[in-house]
């Protein structure tokens, strides 16, 4: 550096240093001492353990405070939640009215195909049962996003059903749905099947029943097992995002359903109206199961 340019940022410094208010020196900083009484700051911040003038002490009140303002922040956004929904806030009921449309067409058509055919995997014996039989306990588990994926290149324009329309639709969504649902329902309907006492076959057969009565007598009997089958389909596909954000796009006003909307919400930081859609999902699943409970004491009463 030019010896004329270091003599002026010398120069610069001093004038700086000069202007500051006279404080308590320590080391090479000078620390500004209390405005009002000239006394020297705390010590922990003249040390630089502290970058502000809170003592040491006040660690496990910031920590204290710190939580409390979460609880705050969630509380305010509770009480928020709950006032949007009892003012009918139109893109919260919106929301939920898709979602049940969504899942009570899927559940009609898993329930015309899975029970009859858990049905027949449980109750006949064929060639090839055994590995039919793990292929729909394998597929109680598949992602959401891989339905979501081969559903998509479906029905997109240049898929194969691509001429129906199907893409971004709720009838589209619904196929995406019925097959995480179907899976389950065949399973524990052929779960319940399986394990029913052997000689009501046999006192049916000897009643005279077949076919369609011997059909309905079996699931009559199996009843609270497919009930149960039902309601945790209805669990599985009411609580996806894949398929739904996938094959329905989140629309709004049209495929946005609860869990979707409550992850664009949440995204978008609208964590009140994330709650109120979350409680309405939690209400709308007590409800479904005090309704099984209420049609399993009255069936058994």
């Amino acid at each position: 550096m030019p010896s004329g340019l270091l003599h002026g940022t010398m120069i610069y410094k001093d004038s700086l240093r000069a202007m500051e208010p006279k404080g308590t020196a320590h080391g090479s900083m000078a620390v500004r001492a209390h405005p009002e009484t000239g006394a020297p700051p705390d010590p922990a911040r003249r040390e630089g353990r502290f970058p502000c003038a809170f003592p040491a002490r006040s660690v496990r009140g910031r920590l204290f405070f710190r939580r409390w303002r979460f609880l705050d922040y969630l509380a305010d956004g509770f009480f928020k939640g709950i006032s949007l929904i009892f003012s009918m806030e139109e893109e919260v009921w919106t929301a939920v009215f898709t979602t049940l449309k969504l899942s009570g067409l899927s559940m009609v058509v898993t329930l015309l195909f899975g029970v009859p055919g858990g049905f027949c995997l449980g109750y006949f014996s064929f060639p090839g049962k055994k590995i039919l039989r793990v292929t729909v306990d394998t597929l109680l588990s598949i992602p959401t996003v891989v339905v979501g994926l081969f559903v998509y290149a479906f029905i997109s324009n240049r898929g194969p059903l691509g001429q129906y329309g199907l893409l971004f639709t709720i009838p589209g969504m619904a196929i995406g749905q019925t097959i995480l649902a179907l899976p389950i329902v065949v399973a524990l309907t052929a779960s319940a099947v399986e394990t029913m006492d052997s000689r009501l076959r046999f006192t049916l057969l000897t009643l005279g029943a077949g076919g369609k009565r011997l059909l309905l007598s079996t699931l009559r009997e199996s009843r609270h097992q497919i009930l149960l089958a039902a309601v945790t389909a209805y669990g599985r596909i009411t609580a996806e995002v894949g398929v739904s954000m996938m094959i329905g796009g989140n629309i709004k006003w049209h495929t946005r359903t609860i869990t979707t909307a409550i992850t664009l919400e949440t995204g978008k930081g609208e964590f009140s109206t994330g709650i109120a859609l979350g409680l309405l999902l939690l209400a709308l699943s007590f409800v479904l199961n005090w309704s099984l409970a209420f049609l399993r004491r009255r069936t058994e009463s």
